[in-house]
């Protein structure tokens, strides 16, 4: 820079011998040059100071990016640090604890309601499911814990469904049962025989008439629960076949399932198909055809099955004569009907006129149908029952002591019928004083009567008074009172209350169990 200025000095210098007009021209062309650099030089800076400017810029975008991206790392660790923080048991049940005083009493009213609304339907629905899972008398382990979710669904729907909750007992014991390997050579027999029966239904699943025969050899061997799954499916099936289901082929079925529904305790289910059955009847086949006369009898037994004894007795006396007279004296609907006529009679406590019927009948069943027929062993253990309830323990112990080994050989031993002979044994004896033999009679009954008689089946307390009375006698009143309490418990709300059952549980307890007695009571005679 210097050296320019130098320059242009020496240059001024020189020019003091030119005249004004080129000293002016010389100044003016310096300081144009000299603007000229300024002007370049000032354009040069302020390009530099844009690239500057727009580079600041650039990064401070950039920066402003990665500070967002920053902020959101820290948003995101924050929420995490809350989330966590949530999970913390401590402020999760504040929280909970807070929720239930501020919303849980209007969700809970919102439920409730829901449930209130829709609970009947999902009842139905769930019943649906679980007959349906019944009938499949396969079984399997699948569909047995298929039926107990429909059960457990139904209970769910209504806690008070009480032939819900004997369906959960019966398959509980069911799939307890199929778990269990038989042990004696009778149980061997008796599960071959199922076996075979549920052999015929897989080779012949569709045919109607095979499943009606199943179903009557199911109700002959006491298994009433697999008899009326049985022969609901040959009602389905004579139905897909295009038989007429109010025809006497469908009515005959019927008639199946409502005895097999009342001998397993299920009282509301017989009901359900009774009416609708006796009126298909009388419409389609007459008033005095014998599947007619069999649903009136067995409206009768209906009716006895749930305490209303005097009820049955008028319905049965009025069939009699009409069967006497449409089928003949000898017919067996008629000899049923002498025998369900004398059971009304027991059970309103005319146990005497009760013996005189059942004396009347026993020959002509011996005539008619054989010394060992299961209704021929019936009417025997009936009779004892009459000497019984007449205070006359020791004819019925020598009665039922002969009964029991005939019952063993042609019903088996774990039928119903037989089980309860044993038990009425085991009651007759303790009367006697004899525990020892009470004891002995009391072995061969098994301990889940439920699995037998199906659950909630008011004919378990047939067996288990006298369980109760074996206890006392043994001196275990404890153990006692708690078998009357399970009898009671199988009572309430399935019989009626005049029920000759409330009668022998009262009678049991005042026999047993006196508030002022300490010991057992002296034996009958």
């Amino acid at each position: 820079m210097n050296a320019v200025a130098d320059f242009l000095i020496a240059v001024l210098i020189d020019f003091k011998t030119e005249g004004p007009v080129a000293q002016i021209g010389f100044v003016a062309l310096v300081l144009g040059a000299v603007f000229g650099v300024a002007i370049w030089f000032v354009r040069r800076v302020n390009k530099r100071v844009d690239v500057l400017v727009g580079t600041e810029r650039d990064l401070k975008a950039r920066l402003d990016k990665q500070l967002g991206i920053i902020e959101g790392l820290r948003k995101e660790r924050d929420a995490n640090a809350d989330l966590l923080d949530q999970l913390d048991p401590d402020r999760f049940r504040k929280t909970l604890a807070t929720a239930r005083r501020t919303s849980l009493s209007a969700a809970e009213a919102e439920a409730e309601t829901y449930v209130d609304w829709h609970a009947p339907a999902l009842k139905d629905a769930y019943g649906v499911l679980l007959q349906a899972r019944l009938a499949q008398v396969e079984y399997g382990e699948s569909a047995l814990l298929a039926a107990r979710r429909h059960a457990m669904g139904a209970i769910a729907a209504d806690p008070h469904d009480l032939d819900a909750q004997a369906s959960l007992k019966t398959v509980d014991a069911l799939l307890d049962a199929e778990a269990r390997t038989p042990e004696t050579e009778a149980a061997k027999t008796e599960r071959a025989e199922r076996d075979a029966l549920l052999g015929e239904i897989e080779a012949a699943p569709e045919d109607p008439d095979v499943l009606r025969r199943v179903a009557a050899k199911f109700f002959e061997r006491g298994r009433y629960r697999l008899a009326e799954a049985v022969a609901e499916r040959a009602l389905e099936a004579a139905a897909a076949a295009g038989r007429n289901p109010d025809g006497e082929f469908g009515l005959r079925v019927r008639f199946r399932m409502i005895e097999s529904a009342i001998f397993g305790g299920r009282h509301m289910r017989a009901e359900q198909v009774l009416d609708p059955a006796l009126e298909a009847a009388k419409r389609t086949q007459g008033p005095d055809a014998a599947v007619t006369l069999s649903l009136r009898s067995v409206q009768g037994s209906l009716a006895l099955s749930q305490g209303r004894a005097a009820e049955a007795e008028a319905a049965l006396r009025a069939l009699l004569p009409d069967y006497e007279r449409a089928q003949g004296e000898s017919h067996p609907g008629t000899l049923a009907t002498r025998h369900e006529l004398a059971r009304a009679l027991l059970n309103q406590g005319r146990a005497a006129e009760a013996e005189a019927a059942w004396r009347a009948l026993l020959p002509d069943l011996e005539r008619v149908k054989g010394a060992s027929h299961p209704d021929t062993l019936t009417t025997r253990a009936s009779i004892a029952r009459a000497q019984l309830d007449q205070g006359r323990a020791a004819e019925a112990e020598a009665a039922w002591r002969a009964l029991l080994p005939d019952e063993e050989r042609v019903k088996g031993a774990s039928h119903p019928h037989t089980l309860t002979t044993r038990a009425l044994l085991v009651a007759a004896r303790a009367r006697l004083g004899d525990v020892t033999g009470a004891r002995e009679a009391a072995a061969g009954l098994p301990e889940d009567l439920g699995a037998v008689f199906g659950e909630g089946n008011p004919r378990i307390g047939r067996v288990l008074l006298p369980l109760g009375e074996l206890a006392a006698a043994e001196g275990d009143r404890e153990g006692a009172a708690r078998r009357f309490e399970a009898a009671e418990a199988l009572y309430a709300g399935r019989l009626a209350p005049e029920a000759f059952e409330h009668r022998d549980l009262a009678e049991a307890r005042a026999r047993w169990l006196p508030d002022d007695a300490a010991a057992p009571p002296a034996a009958a005679s």
